[in-house]
């Protein structure tokens, strides 16, 4: 169930979700042109991990199947997800896993064989990236991890695009071998545009599994001709991209902007919205491998060029090292001369004004379009929120004891609300599934106050479990207090491994945290109902006046959860 008929939920972490197929049959957001395009392309096999942007790829996945036959999963995280859409193109299904940015970290271990090894039925990654950090931890750049495992990335600059690259992007994958990724970002998922469906031609046929002499296997004996494969099949790539149809030159004047993906569009806006001057543009759908022949054509006859996109200086950095290499004197500007600012998203505002110190274009008074996440706005909590009950009973249970606050370490999810009013107690937080492993090393650094880790019961099934049985190893000094909402609940409420129900709606086993637990030899381990405050507040008292690890569950549903 889409978040959007939640409006006093929205600030937590979902700063942009929406219900992308309630559109007209061709007007579609950028990530329904992508989900229909990955479905017109015969996909089979859907997974994933749900975080902003990438997730409505795989609802409106969901929401525009029909009748066709494609399997999906919400994973227990991205290794997960990843590994079991891989296991699908090996046996010769078109398969495609959802991450987000920081998602394809946990993901890059089966990635970087998988590269190696090479799939079989078409593969598709689909990254959403988040310039500016709207709904993440950091605002890295998942091209680089991309270019990194050396595979193709596709750059949608429009939904029109986002339809015909998610098409692209599987015959791309299956004629080589290689999984490509296709990346998006906030401004891309929600923009709209009109599609074309019946203009493009139907999928082939699913391929069959076979077993190659190496068979799948990414061991050292393989390595050096698997890697000498995976660049050969990057030689061809980028012969192809030269004539792939996402990339366009016009010539138009001695200045000109190079850009990819939606950050392209913004910048056609500026361009289409004020007037100053002819230049020349480059859009680039495909950029890596660059396709150094169209880059070549435009550097020659564009002595200075302005390279629009968003996150890191990706594209610059390797148009510098073309130009440099081939001898072409083009004058390169963009995050690297100081013409945009490293941090934060680009906005079309800030490319006005960059390309007003090389035109006649008049620079803007102001950024109309600024936007600012300032910390401790977070809305108030949705009305039957468990967490209200949960903080009180602690920040209750510590006042009792009349001890030291404790040190609060959170994971991504709910517990970040302790950061906010009336609370402001949270002390750290890094990503998914961190608090056991931040709480322990800092009780090992020093700190002579009681520990107290904060694991959703999402992030325990996604990469928490691992840490708490280190910790259980380790006879670790920590109490773990997990908010047991019964879903994923800042992305949208998807299932997760403890839910009785599938992301397709069907009856799943919910494996037991109890029973993990006690078979872990955890020791102290109390289930409590949040709406038993007292009950709550007396586990607390007992967790924090005790030495050793303690584990208390705070059992209390989401009031937005349609599912268990």
């Amino acid at each position: 169930m889409p978040l959007s008929k939640y409006p006093e939920f929205l600030n937590l972490c979902v700063y942009y979700h929406h219900k992308e197929w309630e559109m007209t049959e061709n007007l579609l957001t950028g990530n329904a042109a992508i989900a229909l395009g990955a479905l017109d392309a015969g996909l089979e096999v859907l997974t994933g991990y749900p975080g902003s942007p990438a997730t409505t790829v795989f609802e409106n996945v969901m929401e525009q199947r029909g009748s066709r036959n494609v399997y999906a999963e919400w994973s227990a995280n991205e290794k997960v997800a990843f590994e079991v859409a891989s296991g699908a193109s090996i046996a010769g299904a078109r398969a495609m896993v959802c991450v987000k940015s920081v998602g394809l970290n946990v993901a890059l271990d089966p990635l970087t064989n998988f590269n190696l090894t090479g799939c079989n039925g078409g593969f598709v990654i689909l990254l959403g990236d988040d310039p500016g950090g709207w709904g993440s931890q950091n605002e890295q750049d998942g091209r680089l991890l991309a270019a990194f495992a050396e595979i193709p990335i596709l750059e949608p600059s429009d939904p029109k695009e986002g339809y015909q690259m998610a098409r692209y992007a599987f015959e791309l994958s299956e004629e080589h071998g290689i999984p490509v990724m296709i990346r998006t970002t906030r401004k891309f998922s929600t923009s709209t545009g009109e599609i074309d469906p019946q203009s493009d031609p139907a999928p082939g046929k699913r391929k069959e599994y076979f077993r190659p002499p190496e068979g799948w296997i990414s061991v050292p004996q393989y390595i050096l001709q698997f890697h000498e494969k995976l660049r050969q099949k990057n030689l061809a790539i980028a012969g192809q991209f030269e004539s792939a149809p996402f990339n366009h030159i016009s010539i138009e004047g001695k200045f000109g902007l190079m850009g990819s993906g939606h950050a392209f569009t913004k910048a056609k806006n500026v361009l289409d919205s004020c007037s100053g001057g002819s230049l020349s543009t480059l859009k680039l759908g495909t950029t890596n491998p660059l396709p150094q022949r169209t880059l070549e054509e435009f550097l020659s006859k564009v002595p200075e060029v302005l390279v629009c996109e968003d996150n890191h200086p990706f594209i610059e950095k390797g148009v510098r090292e073309l130009a440099n290499r081939l001898g072409i004197e083009a004058r390169i500007y963009g995050r690297m001369t100081g013409h945009f600012p490293w941090p934060g998203e680009l906005s079309e505002a800030s490319i006005h004004q960059a390309v007003s110190l090389f035109t006649s274009m008049k620079p803007l008074a102001e950024d109309p379009e600024a936007e600012a996440w300032q910390y401790g706005t977070l809305k108030p909590f949705p009305k039957g929120c468990p967490n209200i009950n949960i903080f009180d009973a602690l920040r209750d249970a510590i006042q009792e004891l009349d001890i030291e606050r404790p040190v609060l370490v959170g994971d991504s999810g709910c517990g970040v609300r302790s950061m906010s009013l009336p609370y402001q107690t949270l002390d750290v937080k890094l990503c998914m599934g961190s608090s056991v492993g931040v709480a322990w090393g800092m009780v090992k650094g020093g700190i002579n106050r009681r520990a107290v880790a904060l694991v959703g019961d999402s992030s325990f099934f996604h990469t928490g479990i691992s840490s708490i049985l280190s910790a259980i190893h380790h006879n670790a000094d920590v109490m773990i207090v997990i908010l047991y909402n019964h879903a994923t609940a800042t992305t949208g409420q998807q299932p997760h491994p403890g839910s009785e129900q599938t992301a397709s709606g069907h009856p799943g086993r919910g494996v037991s945290m109890e029973a993990i637990l006690n078979a872990g030899e955890a020791g102290f381990v109390k289930r409590v109902n949040t709406e038993k405050t007292a009950e709550l507040k007396d586990a607390f008292k007992e967790g924090l006046a005790m030495k050793g690890m303690a584990v208390i569950i705070a059992d209390g549903p989401c009031p937005m959860l349609t599912h268990d």
